[in-house]
């Protein structure tokens, strides 16, 4: 899967001559990898590889960015406005028509409801068009909506509502290269590519390299990952413990001492309530409750907070969709 090459391993491909060669990027996740494309004299792309000229993915592409050919010439994707038929098909029509179609029944759901019962939603895809994005914004803004939804606001809202409350750190998150220490809560960055300010191109190059230098790795996840295989520690709690074994590490490094006192009593509010509602979340509760060894669970607070002095602990898709996800992602910041 994560190659820097074409699909046939021929990344030194020589054009023939009825091709030429074009760059672009893969749009089908967030690393947008730079690519090589090989397109024949009837604009139809015959062959796609890494750009290994690219300044930030240096050739890296992986099997999605490979399919580019299949995808972009796919006989399913829509290129013409469809109207839905009686029957179910779907019969092509003008694009005017279609505006003037659309335009009609939105004056109708705003006359009899108010603008805002029209809502937007912009795909994953949306953030890789450079205009698309701020299109659906104006267009809502004109129509008076302010109802504008993404898959963030369906897999990771709860982020969203633990900045709400916690508010941001101006300084930013730790860089990767900076850190000591990286801890991942329900994340598999080397799959998915764009989790927890994991360097998202060429992911696998990057852990090896930053082991090497000496970071460590905590992983908390019911699956043993791709990630988990490169941990120091692993935890592998029941699914949707994901707070509980928050509130356990939080437990351990206060009762410990391992967390930086100066720091927090000038900038931290509300620590000793923190203290008090994470109080009951003893190792051996936490190992009980979620199903991991509470060892382990020692362990990880004391790398993440006592042995280790810059770092960072993040989540993935996997505790936002759980339950109590507000919760667990109060805590894992609260463990920032």
């Amino acid at each position: 899967m994560n190659k820097a090459i074409t699909r046939n391993d021929s990344s030194d491909m020589i054009p023939s001559a009825s091709t030429v060669e074009k760059k672009s990027f893969c749009r089908f996740c967030t690393p947008c990898c730079g690519t090589v494309l090989q397109v024949d004299e009837n604009d139809r792309i015959v062959d796609v590889r890494g750009d290994r000229e690219d300044l930030f993915t240096r050739g890296y592409i992986c099997i999605k960015g490979l399919q580019a050919d299949a995808t972009h010439h796919n006989d399913n994707r829509v290129l013409h406005p469809l109207k839905r038929q009686p029957d179910g098909s779907f019969k092509r029509i003008a694009l005017d028509q279609a505006l003037d179609e659309i335009a009609a029944k939105l004056q109708a759901v705003i006359d009899a409801d108010g603008p805002d019962a029209v809502g937007g939603f912009r795909g994953g895809g949306a953030i890789l068009n450079a205009s698309s994005e701020s299109i659906l914004k104006w267009f809502l803004e004109a129509l008076g909506s302010a109802n504008s939804y993404s898959p963030f606001t369906i897999d990771q809202s709860a982020k969203m509502i633990s900045v709400g409350r916690l508010g941001i750190w101006a300084g930013g998150r730790q860089s990767l290269e900076t850190s000591d220490i990286r801890l991942f809560f329900g994340a598999n960055p080397l799959v998915s590519l764009a989790t927890n300010d994991f360097e998202m191109a060429n992911p696998s190059k990057t852990m090896k390299e930053m082991r090497a230098r000496g970071l460590k790795l905590i992983v908390i996840d019911p699956r043993y990952t791709e990630t988990a295989r490169y941990a120091d520690v692993f935890l592998q709690p029941y699914p949707g413990e994901d707070p509980t074994i928050a509130a356990g590490l939080i437990h351990i490094i206060l009762n410990e001492g391992w967390h930086d006192a100066d720091f927090c009593q000038r900038y931290v509010a509300d620590l000793a309530e923190l203290t008090a509602a994470v109080a009951p979340f003893t190792p051996d509760y936490v190992a009980r409750r979620a199903g991991v060894d509470a060892d382990d669970l020692v362990r990880a607070a004391a790398l993440f907070a006592r042995d280790s002095k810059r770092g960072m602990a993040s989540s993935g898709t996997g505790p936002n969709m759980a339950m109590h996800s507000n919760l667990a992602e109060h805590l894992i910041e609260c463990l920032n």
